[in-house]
Formats: structure tokens, C-alpha cells, sequence
């Protein structure tokens, strides 16, 4: 398997280009796909990421 499954708040941030703490602040929105693994640990899925851009895509558009 070569593509991550998750990614971190800190690969996160580098993906979406943004900085941690805007990182923390989208893993912590109840619209976003992270997943508590442990009582202080987040992940995202990665192709939970991918819909969910593609659904923040969507609606960008519609609203214009």
C-alpha cells in the first residue's frame, strides 16, 4: 500500500496548505470526516478528505 489511509493534523495542514492551528480548528468542526483514535489523537481518512472537498467544491459553487 503506498497512499496513507489517514493523515495527521500536521500532514493535514501541509495538504490543504494552511497552518496547524487552522488544522485543529477543521478537525474539530462536526462537518469534518476526522475520526478520535485516542482521547488526544485525530486523524482524517484520506478519501474522506477528498469528498469532503469535493462536497465543499459543490457547494461553493452552487452558492455564487
Amino acid at each position: 500500500m503506498s497512499q496513507k489511509l489517514v493523515l495527521t493534523t500536521h500532514e493535514l495542514a501541509e495538504v490543504l496548505g494552511i497552518c496547524r492551528p487552522s488544522a485543529y480548528e477543521l478537525m474539530n468542526r462536526d462537518d469534518f470526516p476526522s475520526v478520535q483514535i485516542s482521547p488526544r489523537r485525530k486523524v482524517v481518512p484520506y478519501d474522506a478528505l477528498e469528498t469532503w472537498l469535493a462536497q465543499q467544491a459543490a457547494h461553493g459553487a452552487k452558492a455564487k
